[in-house]
């Protein structure tokens, strides 16, 4: 199964009756219905009907079958402060369209198409005070985690926009390139996690993939592929980048379009506690588990060590587990256990 936006064309046949452009007559001047298209070999493929959206959701949407919940969740590019992610969750993605709250303040289009006047879906991200003004969220790219049991990942990509026209009158000068196209600004991804797929955060601002050198394939906008591919303790994963920012470009120039890019990563290694050379500490939330062994992902090269002391709820050390007792974990190492001294 796949989501798609579709312009209706000469090639595909499922492809007539799409709702895709501008028609004349709505007070918006451009719809666009989200489809789902199904195959039974991933070449050849049947759109169904009616639209899985009514909305205009643009590209880059997300369809996921939660293991947890037993149910299938979409997540889709809204607009409820500028651009957001919305969610929506359902048992049979060929019940459609697909579940969402009416608003009779929706803006009406051809056929069945609307554009969203607010609260038709959950909200699941947004930017919030902590991004800079003028900022959005512009894709999903969710995944649920399979080597870890109630994680989710988001790795989205807060846009920050250029203001349009003349700023402080330098782009007119010709001191300053920004500002000169509508819609544009720089673009790179962040990550989002979640235990539930419903509440989301960022744990930290810092580009999970930052933008390359201005002038470089990818130094003007980065967006996440779907996927997570496990090759034995790394977990591989595939970018796209531009060499312009969002709305700089020129569709006839080939040459600066962009390319794409494979990350190698290690295993569980979406973030981590950081100690400075001199050393340093930090106690965990309390933790529920189950099993006997404890194992650590840690990188303390050559000079560096790891000590493990297990607390009670009361926060004290539990005998035969103190620091004193802990033999330390060195080196690179994924998954290496912690042991004591008996």
């Amino acid at each position: 199964k796949c989501m798609a936006w579709i312009t209706e064309n000469d090639f595909w046949a499922d492809s007539k009756g799409c709702i895709c452009g501008q028609y004349d007559g709505y007070e918006k001047e451009y719809w666009c219905e989200l489809y789902l298209c199904t195959s039974p070999d991933g070449i050849h493929w049947h759109r169904q009907s009616p639209s899985a959206m009514p909305f205009f959701h643009d590209t880059q949407n997300v369809l996921i079958y939660d293991e947890r919940i037993g149910r299938y969740a979409a997540y889709m590019r809204t607009h409820e402060q500028h651009r957001t992610v919305g969610r929506t969750e359902f048992d049979d993605p060929m019940q459609l369209p697909w579940p969402f709250a009416e608003n009779p303040n929706d803006f009406r289009g051809p056929g069945d198409s609307r554009w969203a006047a607010g609260g038709e879906y959950e909200l699941a991200l947004c930017c919030d005070e902590s991004d800079p003004p003028d900022t959005d969220l512009y894709t999903p790219s969710v995944h649920t985690y399979p080597w870890a049991g109630d994680a989710y990942f988001s790795f989205t990509t807060p846009y920050r926009h250029y203001p349009f026209g003349d700023t402080a009158d330098t782009t007119l000068q010709g001191k300053d390139e920004r500002g000169r196209f509508r819609n544009d600004g720089p673009l790179e991804i962040q990550l989002a996690v979640s235990r539930d797929g419903v509440s989301w955060s960022r744990p930290d601002r810092r580009p999970y993939v930052p933008l390359g050198l201005v002038g470089s394939w990818d130094g003007g906008q980065v967006y996440m592929a779907q996927g997570l591919i496990r090759k034995g303790d790394e977990i591989w994963q595939y970018y796209s980048g531009t060499f312009h920012t969002h709305g700089a470009y020129d569709p006839d120039d080939e040459e600066r379009s962009g390319g794409l890019c494979r990350l190698v990563q290690r295993l569980d290694g979406f973030v981590s506690a950081d100690a400075a050379y001199t050393g340093g500490e930090f106690t965990t939330p309390l933790i529920t588990f189950s099993g006997r062994d404890l194992k650590l992902n840690a990188d303390c090269s050559a000079m560096g060590e790891v000590w493990v002391e297990v607390r009670d709820e009361r926060n004290h050390p539990i005998a035969g587990y103190t620091l004193a007792e802990s033999i330390s974990v060195d080196r690179n190492q994924i998954a290496a256990p912690v042991v004591w001294n008996e």
